[in-house]
């Protein structure tokens, strides 16, 4: 059986939709109304933004997943080695996870502080560009 609440809740949900596409038109068509000059101007602040992020991820990832994978790599073939005591019961293997935690943490500083001197004001510049205040 058809619960007839049903169909008024689908009509207000519809509503709604239509409300929130007519916001979102209606932004958009702002936005479109600025000159090509001040889009290229923003396209151009959030291109420089990822170069200059890419050329910390790229390393900072590759260094990560080469010291996760190594670990996991070493771990399934120098089982022996990973055993191997360094200081009381402690093993290489303990060691070098805790180092890979360690460098997890450090990566991810490092990062916090290069996104605060670096990122975030070319992020606010492209995001002035891009709302069009910055003409």
């Amino acid at each position: 059986m058809r619960d007839p609440n049903r169909s008024a809740l689908s009509a207000h949900r519809m509503i709604d939709a239509e409300s929130v596409k007519d916001v979102i038109f209606k932004t958009r068509e702002e936005t479109l109304g600025r000159s090509e000059v001040s889009l290229e101007a923003a396209h151009a602040a959030v291109k420089e933004l990822i170069a200059e992020k890419l050329k910390y991820l790229v390393p900072m990832t590759i260094v990560f997943v080469v010291s996760y994978v190594g670990l996991t790599v070493f771990a399934g073939f120098a089982k022996g080695m990973m055993g191997m005591k360094i200081v009381g019961s402690v093993n290489l293997g303990f060691v070098l996870i805790a180092l890979n935690y360690l460098l997890s943490w450090v990566i991810a500083m490092v990062y916090g502080a290069i996104a605060a001197g670096k990122f975030d004001p070319l992020a606010a510049r492209a995001a002035t560009e891009i709302s069009g205040r910055g003409n």
